[in-house]
């Protein structure tokens, strides 16, 4: 390199290792702000409709008495087995067989226990068949109470549908303004953030077109670590044995440097004592933005930021050579 001395050299990478700074702290500023953009973001309302009620399933009028039988009816049941068997059996039996064989004793006494239990047998049978339709007609009475319940029950479930769809517009419609409002004023940040950036980065460009920098070592890594040894005194020059250059590669294959800035950022206390001047740049620009993020509504600070942004890259645009390789 020709009519460039360790002074200026120095001047450079001080000025593009500004630059780098600023560009990456602006990058965290507008990452962090997306983030909390999307967690602030105004929430659609959800249409909460109530549950429709249940239609009653009707009790059958025909089940079975041996599935449905009141305690009435199991009195009944058992009496009418009782004096059936004895009745409904032996008067007729006693009849055929005394009509047969002539009177006997026996036959005598079956003959009075069928005349005694037939009618109560027919009494239970006419109980047990009145019985069962005051269980259907009972039956009947709750399904009809039922279905009742259950029309007042939908009717009630209309009108809140109504009223819940009626709220859900009028949330939904605030919900519109809100969105609108927020997508402005986000959008509205984003652009000028974006303006900040497109500043930086083409103040970055115009530094690096003067080819002063070998173009592999153009990131912010590689520039605060070859800025940091000549701000030390290290190096005292970019290329040869003892250069910049040279130092860089030796300690990065000796893994005494990192060069992967996600990993500097995922332990940033690893570079503090080797990498000096980028541990104290990402630090930096990590509380900066964190107190923009925390004040981002503050009109001044972020004026204040903007002016120093800019301040940085009118800097750098005041560095020009003309090197001539």
């Amino acid at each position: 390199m020709v009519g460039l001395n360790t002074q200026q050299i120095k001047e450079y990478l001080k000025s593009v290792f500004e630059l780098e700074g600023a560009l990456y702290q602006h990058q965290q500023l507008v990452d962090g702000y997306n983030a909390r953009r999307r967690n602030n973001m105004p929430s659609e309302p959800v249409k909460q409709l109530p549950t429709q009620p249940s239609k009653p399933i009707a009790r059958l009028t025909t089940v079975p008495q041996n599935n449905k039988r009141s305690p009435k009816m199991l009195w009944i049941s058992i009496v009418f087995a009782i004096t059936g068997f004895f009745g409904l059996s032996f008067l007729p039996f006693s009849l055929v067989m005394m009509a047969l064989e002539g009177y006997h004793e026996l036959l005598g006494l079956l003959l009075v226990w069928g005349i005694i239990f037939t009618p109560i047998s027919i009494y239970c049978y006419y109980l047990m068949m009145q019985e069962k339709k005051s269980q259907q007609a009972k039956i009947e009475a709750e399904n009809q109470a039922d279905y009742k319940k259950y029309e007042q029950a939908m009717e009630m479930y209309r009108i809140d549908v109504a009223n819940a769809e009626k709220d859900y517009a009028s949330r939904m419609q605030i919900y519109a303004q809100r969105r609108a409002e927020y997508d402005r004023e986000t959008n509205a940040q984003l652009q000028k953030f974006n303006e900040v950036k497109k500043t930086l980065q083409t103040s970055l460009s115009k530094l690096y077109s003067q080819n002063i920098i070998y173009a592999k070592y153009h990131s912010l890594v590689a520039i605060a670590t070859i800025y940091e040894y000549f701000d030390s005194g290290r190096c005292t020059e970019l290329e040869g044995a003892n250069g910049a250059y040279n130092m860089y590669e030796g300690e990065l294959r000796s893994n005494i440097i990192i060069c992967s800035l996600s990993q500097i950022i995922s332990d940033l206390g690893q570079i503090k004592n080797r990498q000096y001047a980028l541990y104290e740049q990402i630090c930096r620009s990590n509380e900066n933005v964190t107190h923009l993020l925390n004040n981002i509504s503050n009109a001044q600070m972020l004026t204040a930021y903007y002016a120093e942004a800019a301040a940085i890259a009118a800097s750098a645009d005041r560095i020009t050579y003309g090197v001539v390789f």
